[in-house]
């Protein structure tokens, strides 16, 4: 190949990827732009909201293959547009709201709650975005706050030569890969453990069934038979709000919608609930939250694999 042809491939290849870059960029501010309007932080019920759609929607942008740094450019810049300053230090005002939602998520208290506090105050602005994107970033950081912040707060008191003994116990790789998972873990169940968020939990249980060298896993897309039927508001149709308006029940009483649902036309094939799983290539099913959206929740007894099916009504 000679120079000219080479030069004209990298160039191409240049276009392709400036191009693909373009893409992604519109589509991550435009999606993360719409969960991002209008939002009152001195809200509490606005700002967990908020947090909710903003660890969803990122991790779906990951799950889509769109690369992480332009996530993160992404959403610092639609951050300060939110905040209205676009000079502004989005992760000082940031911070405490987030604080308040991982405290009242994860409920920690005592020390670890001083952890997590420390650790988010540590956080420089052009690493805020990971906190969403990479969902070991914030525990990673954590774990090292623990490690530090234990022996300065614990440790005092003691002789040197016990202070090494005690550190060298904690202060290990492994140690901290402990306090990583457990956070980790803590944090995920938070976000899986919404419903809209199984299709992001049934990617990330095959990419570390992968790392462990197990294969032939696949995602499923289909409906869970629940025990009872979903009456949440994004549940109803227009025309099902309309009919329950109508019968003079009250929209915001979560009691009065499940009543009006579960003796409705609707009752059965409500129950059906989209979801997603995991099978391998015997059609085992593995749900990695079928505990925390389901059996958690009350809407099924157990997670049978004849509740699992393609279709959301028997025929």
């Amino acid at each position: 190949m000679n120079l000219e042809k080479i030069v004209k491939k990298n160039l191409n290849e240049l276009g392709v990827k400036k191009l693909t870059s373009i893409t992604e960029s519109k589509i991550t501010r435009g999606r993360l732009g719409i969960i991002s309007e209008s939002v009152n932080f001195n809200s509490k019920i606005q700002t967990t909201k908020f947090f909710n759609k903003l660890f969803t929607e990122t991790n779906n942008l990951v799950s889509m293959g769109i690369n992480k740094t332009i996530i993160n450019e992404d959403l610092i810049m639609v951050l300060k547009g939110l905040m209205g300053n676009e000079k502004a230090n989005v992760t000082s005002e940031l911070k405490k709201s987030l604080l308040y939602y991982l405290e009242s998520k994860l409920n920690m208290d005592g020390f670890e709650k001083e952890v997590l506090t420390q650790t988010i105050l540590e956080i420089d602005e052009d690493e805020f975005p990971k906190i969403f994107t990479d969902k070991r970033f914030l525990s990673r950081n954590m774990a090292d706050v623990f490690t530090r912040e234990f022996g300065e707060k614990y440790l005092e008191g003691l002789t040197d030569t016990t202070k090494e003994i005690v550190m060298k116990q904690i202060d290990t790789d492994t140690f901290k890969r402990e306090i990583e998972d457990k956070f980790t873990t803590a944090k995920q169940c938070t976000i899986y453990g919404k419903r809209d968020n199984c299709g992001p939990a049934a990617l990330d249980f095959i990419s570390w069934a992968k790392s462990k060298g197990i294969k032939d896993l696949k995602r499923i897309n289909g409906y869970f038979k629940a025990d009872i039927p979903v009456s949440s508001k994004k549940d109803f149709t227009h025309e099902m709000k309309q009919e329950f308006l109508s019968d003079g029940r009250n929209w915001n009483s979560a009691k009065e919608r499940f009543e009006w649902i579960s003796n409705s036309q609707y009752a059965e094939q409500w129950k059906y609930i989209p979801h997603y799983w995991v099978e391998d290539s015997n059609n085992k099913i593995y749900d990695p939250v079928g505990q925390l959206q389901f059996i958690d929740t009350g809407y099924a007894k157990d997670l049978n694999s004849n509740r699992y099916t393609l279709t959301d009504i028997e025929k």
